[in-house]
């Protein structure tokens, strides 16, 4: 049985929910872009 919320502590989700996803995307950004810099560094050195 699913346990309905009250309308608070469900935007309260939903919003938390929103910025799992944002932060999730922020992290893959940082990652892709990390990644290059690593590649750049390679480059450069070798």
């Amino acid at each position: 049985m699913i346990q309905q919320a009250c309308p608070h502590c469900q935007r309260l989700e939903n919003r938390i929910q929103q910025h799992e996803k944002y932060i999730a995307q922020l992290v893959e950004i940082i990652a892709k872009t990390n990644k290059k810099l690593m590649d750049l560094e390679k480059r450069q050195y070798s």
